[in-house]
């Protein structure tokens, strides 16, 4: 509900307005942020005082709390990047959303967090943007400045609940074992250095996965021994600590030769989990818990009755329902055209799903769509 100042600051912009509707305002405010996102952008159509109330910094808040409960939706990123495809799987449809304005230097997306993007150049550091593709808002970062030599680079965005400040963090991979953090607040005026004896998978356009106030990476074993495979982030107190699996499991076998790597890390239902596709199998380790109570990890494996090759290749999305995963998968390898496919595990069977629309090659990536401005959430926090 509202505090008392929202309240009043929404109620005298549309004092008139209110007596003419059975409902207060507030009640409004809150069935219109249970709404899907293009239906909150068409109620802002239906009268001033629905325009008004969706265009409240305090609707916003509203909005982005209802998201924590919701299944997230998929964005798919063609190649160009200059635009994205908001996924409605139940219709069977894509919603393409223009990035031109806000990407005109040509940025990779590498991360998103609460319905905020991510964006910034594949080989250089600058400029690093963070925007709302439904708003259309943006905000250029901080330049980064870097007196080291490094090869490749990536930036993740994640987001404080204690705080409520948005935070990035981009990492740089070179000659070292060891790879070198940074960190930034949305509203600093600079980066400030972090210290982590560890080097992650740094490959692609692809950064950390963010997973309810923590940002975390893949370990990459070839510098590291040990049964420490996941970093972790928090970003309250902005220390690393590491996931370790236990000795008597079945341990994830990293291979950069075999389709570009087949370890996958991702926020499935609300937990972090690493998967990797071996032949017709894909083993799953899911991990519960946080750095302040621990964390355990389950292992399962999957039989996905599929011989998968370097040719064909499937990618997990995400859960589509409660009995079904969302893959992406490639049809003549990682560069070539890409379909959807429903997978019921228990049934062992596979659906195509016959979207039209869709770009020919793709890359997806989990979404919680939004109206959040990424302006605001510098200078206030959401």
């Amino acid at each position: 509900m509202a505090s008392r100042r929202e309240r009043s600051a929404i109620t005298t912009n549309h004092q008139a307005s209110e007596r003419t509707l059975p409902l207060p305002l507030d009640i409004i405010a809150e069935i219109l942020s249970r709404l899907p996102i293009e239906d909150i952008l068409r109620c802002r159509s239906v009268c001033k005082t629905w325009y008004g109330l969706t265009k409240h910094r305090h609707f916003f808040n509203l909005q982005l709390s209802q998201t924590f409960y919701q299944a997230p939706r998929v964005i798919l990123i063609p190649k160009s990047q200059n635009s994205v495809f908001l996924l409605d799987a139940k219709q069977n449809k894509v919603r393409e959303i223009s990035l031109e304005n806000m990407n005109r230097w040509n940025l990779s997306i590498m991360g998103s967090c609460n319905g905020l993007l991510c964006m910034a150049l594949d080989i250089f550091p600058n400029p690093v943007v963070v925007c709302n593709p439904i708003t259309k808002e943006h905000m250029v970062l901080p330049e980064s400045a870097t007196d080291f030599h490094f090869f490749d680079h990536h930036v993740g965005l994640g987001y404080d609940p204690w705080t409520k400040n948005y935070k990035a963090v981009r990492v740089y991979t070179g000659t070292s074992e060891f790879c070198q953090f940074y960190v930034i607040t949305l509203g600093e005026s600079s980066w400030r250095q972090l210290h982590a004896p560890y080097r992650v998978l740094c490959g692609g356009t692809e950064g950390p996965v963010y997973c309810e106030g923590a940002l975390y990476w893949i370990i990459d074993r070839v510098f590291h021994i040990g049964n420490e495979y996941i970093l972790t982030f928090d970003l309250r107190d902005e220390k690393f600590r590491t996931i370790s699996f236990p000795p008597n499991m079945r341990m994830p076998r990293y291979n950069p030769d075999w389709y570009d790597g087949n370890l996958q890390l991702l926020n499935l239902a609300g937990c972090i989990t690493l998967v990797q596709d071996e032949c017709r199998l894909m083993h799953v380790w899911r991990v519960t818990g946080n750095g302040d109570s621990g964390f355990s990890v389950l292992h399962y494996t999957c039989d996905m009755c599929v011989r998968w090759n370097v040719f064909s290749r499937p990618v997990l999305i995400g859960m589509l329902s409660q009995d079904s995963f969302l893959l992406e998968v490639s049809k003549f390898g990682m560069h070539w055209e890409r379909d959807l496919v429903q997978y019921f595990p228990q049934r062992k069977q596979y659906s195509n799903l016959q979207i039209h629309g869709l770009p020919v090659w793709f890359r997806s990536s989990c979404f919680k769509p939004n109206l959040v401005s990424p302006v605001d959430a510098s200078l206030f926090g959401l």
